[in-house]
Formats: C-alpha cells, structure tokens, sequence
C-alpha cells in the first residue's frame, strides 16, 4: 500500500553522480519518485524529490541510499509540489 509521499533533500559526491541511484531504489524496493529539484554537476548532485512507496519501502530505500553516502534530509512538502 502506497503511503502519502515524504519529501528529501539528497546530496551525493563525485562517485554517485554517474550511479542510476534513482533507479536502484525503484526496482529494488517499489519506491516511486517525482524530482522537484535537481542540480547536477561531475562533482556534486543534489536532489529534492518527493518519495512514494509503503513505509518499509521508503526506509530500505533510504537505508540503501545513506549506505552509499548520500546524505538525506526529510523536509516538509514544498507549496508547488503536486504528488
């Protein structure tokens, strides 16, 4: 059962620029993601997306992310977001 989203701020090194991290977090753990924001450079990325995904998802999803040493923020959901 899909949960209303929850909203992140993501930051990633050089390393995990050229990862389909995104990707990864859909096919392993179901989670479906709307990108808000994105900047990304060969140095850096950050992202502020909204997260679908039932509650067991979204936490494997983030425990998968933070392992990889993306840092995560949870943040309120923005005034233009429409997930």
């Amino acid at each position: 059962m899909q949960t209303e989203p929850r909203y992140f701020r993501m930051r990633f090194s050089q390393e995990m620029v050229k990862e389909p991290i995104l990707h990864h977090i859909s096919e392993k753990f179901g989670a479906c993601f709307n990108i808000l924001r994105a900047e990304v450079t060969e140095s850096y990325g950050n992202l502020e997306l909204a997260l679908h995904a039932d509650a067991d998802g979204i936490e494997q999803a983030l425990g998968y992310l933070r392992e990889r040493g993306v840092e995560i923020e949870e943040t309120g959901a923005p005034v233009n977001a429409s997930c």
